[in-house]
């Protein structure tokens, strides 16, 4: 099963790209956060290895808790959630340190910037997930 979870503060963006999402079969299930904390406490607390999601994308900048916080909080959880989840920074910055921070984790598979296109998320599918 093809398992997406979406850490953003922007529910039309979330609602966009869910549908992108399903537009190109990428997925089986969209777990959705507004807040931030309950994301990060849904993957920290409440999965296990057999539930981690496919992909995580997260926003950098939310209130309670950033993207970074939540990249460091899935860092400290273990290895197991990074080798099982593919994890996408979200951003509307075009700052090159921004993107620059967000590979500098190992969780990090890749940096996006907003707005997000059906066409990246075909990219994406394709080059992560072998889906064409």
């Amino acid at each position: 099963m093809k398992r997406v979870v979406i850490i953003d503060d922007d529910e039309i963006f979330q609602f966009l790209c869910s549908k992108a999402l399903e537009n190109i079969g990428c997925t089986d299930e969209i777990k959705q956060f507004t807040n931030s904390q309950k994301g990060l406490d849904y993957l920290t607390k409440q999965l296990t290895g057999e539930s981690y999601p496919t992909m995580l994308m997260v926003d950098i900048n939310m209130p309670l808790l950033d993207g970074w916080e939540i990249i460091e909080g899935i860092e400290k959880a273990g290895s197991s959630f990074i080798k099982n989840c593919k994890v996408f920074i979200l951003s509307s910055s075009v700052d090159v340190k921004d993107k620059e921070k967000a590979l500098s984790y190992k969780s990090v598979t890749g940096f996006i910037i907003k707005p997000l296109s059906e066409s990246n998320l075909r990219t994406i599918a394709k080059e992560h997930f072998g889906l064409g």
